[in-house]
């Protein structure tokens, strides 16, 4: 239409209808990400957990969006159904894991970033994930063929994102806060021992005295 204005028939239709549910799908990728989001700060309420939960996802998605340029595989009606896929076993890997993170911490000084049966348990889903709708891949219809491809590119990134990326950010964020918790049993023990040990000489020489 960009030549003739009044150009119809099918090939204009079907553009037009293929234009239309992409810009759907994308806005409800947005729409969906922002509800998780809300979700997941709702479950933590806090927001450093928040947004720690949300890496995963956000690194996932753009290393998937990185493969996908690199195998040229581009957005079609067919394969558009990965966005909520991918979306949901992103969020539901960085709630696993910060969650495990967080709890630890109140019953250990140094708790471990990535527990040993956390890894092992969204290694699982997320490998069945990808091999159940990889399994797409044999089909001969390229649109079905790109749908399975693109949910296993984008769950291992997301895997990848959750076994890597966020459990040495918090342990980046653990190693802060025992250096910060140790600074300050320091500066109470300076600040106390003084005040301690004039006490115990006031009482020694009341007692000598008495």
């Amino acid at each position: 239409q960009a030549v003739d204005a009044d150009a119809l028939g099918t090939p204009v239709l079907n553009f037009a209808y293929l234009s239309t549910i992409i810009a759907g799908y994308t806005k409800a990728g947005l729409y969906a990400f922002v509800g998780v989001a809300c979700l997941a700060f709702l479950a933590f309420r806090e927001l450093r957990p928040t947004l720690l939960a949300l890496i995963p996802l956000s690194v996932g998605a753009v290393w998937t969006v990185g493969l996908m340029a690199l195998w040229q595989v581009p957005l079609n009606v067919g394969n558009l159904l990965f966005l909520p896929l991918v979306m949901g076993l992103g969020i539901d890997n960085g709630i696993y894991v910060v969650h495990r993170f967080w709890t630890a911490r109140d019953v250990a000084e140094h708790p471990v970033p990535l527990a040993r049966s956390t890894g092992q348990a969204i290694t699982l889903a997320s490998l069945t994930t990808m091999v159940g709708f990889g399994s797409l891949m044999i089909s001969s219809h390229r649109g079905i063929y790109s749908l399975g491809l693109l949910v296993a590119l984008g769950g291992g990134s997301v895997l990848i994102a959750s076994l890597t990326t966020l459990p040495s950010l918090l342990a980046i964020l653990g190693s802060a806060a025992g250096e910060h918790t140790a600074t300050s049993r320091t500066y109470q023990e300076t600040t106390i021992s003084p005040m301690s040990e004039g006490v115990h000489t006031y009482r020694t020489t009341t007692n000598r005295v008495t």
